[in-house]
C-alpha cells in the first residue's frame, strides 16, 4: 500500500508489488522501530529507483515497475529483502555527496556505507517524500540495534536489492529458534 501511495504522489504508475513472506511472523513490539524505518527502503525504491512510465518504456521496460519484498528464515538468519527493477543506485552521485560530507568513497564498500549516512541523498530537490538524507540512516540504525547487517546490490538500468540480515539469535533467541525449527 505504501509503495502504491508514494507512486501516486509522484505521478508514477502504480508498481506491481510482490510479497513472499514464507509464513514469517515477528513480535510487533520488538520489531516496531525496524518496520517504521523500513518504509524508507520502499520510498527509495519508488522515488529513486522506479523510473516514470515513459522513461521505463524508452528503456524497453514495462510501464509499471516491480517491487519484490521477501522475508525468509534460513541458515544465514532472518532475511528481509527488497528488490526493484528500476534504474539502480547512482554511485557517482553517492560519491559526490560523500565527498561533500567528507566521507570515505574510495571503494564500493565506502559508497555503500555513505548511502546509509545521515545527510546523503541523491535527490535533486527536497520534497515531502525524499531529499533529506535521513531515511536510510534510520534503517541502518534500526537494523544495527537488532544485531543485523545491510547489503546493497545494484546494477545500472536493472534495479537494486537491499538485503537486511539478522542473526537467528538476534535480540529474540526464542522467536528465532521457533522460526528456525519451523523452517
Amino acid at each position: 500500500d505504501q509503495a502504491r501511495r508514494i507512486a501516486a504522489r509522484l505521478d508514477k504508475p502504480s508498481p506491481e508489488v510482490l510479497i513472499e513472506h514464507h509464513g514469517v511472523r515477528l513480535d510487533p513490539k520488538r520489531w516496531a522501530r525496524f518496520w517504521s524505518a523500513f518504509v524508507h527502503v520502499i520510498r527509495n525504491a519508488i522515488d529513486h529507483g522506479i523510473e516514470p512510465g515513459e522513461e521505463r518504456a524508452a528503456h524497453g521496460k514495462p510501464e509499471r515497475g516491480t517491487i519484490r519484498l521477501e522475508t525468509v528464515v534460513g541458515a544465514e538468519g532472518f532475511v528481509v529483502s527488497v528488490e526493484d527493477d528500476g534504474r539502480g543506485v547512482d554511485w557517482e552521485k553517492i560519491a559526490e555527496r560523500a565527498e561533500k560530507r567528507d566521507l570515505p568513497r574510495a571503494s564500493q564498500a565506502d559508497l555503500e556505507r555513505a548511502l546509509f549516512a545521515d545527510g546523503v541523498s541523491t535527490a535533486a530537490q527536497l520534497t515531502d517524500i525524499s531529499g533529506r538524507g535521513v531515511g536510510l540512516g534510520a534503517v541502518m540504525s534500526a537494523v544495527t540495534e537488532l544485531g543485523g547487517s545491510v547489503s546493497v546490490e545494484s546494477e545500472p538500468g536493472r534495479g537494486t536489492t537491499f538485503r537486511l540480515v539478522f542473526p537467528l539469535d538476534s535480540r529474540a533467541p526464542d522467536l528465532f529458534r521457533r522460526l528456525r525449527d519451523a523452517a
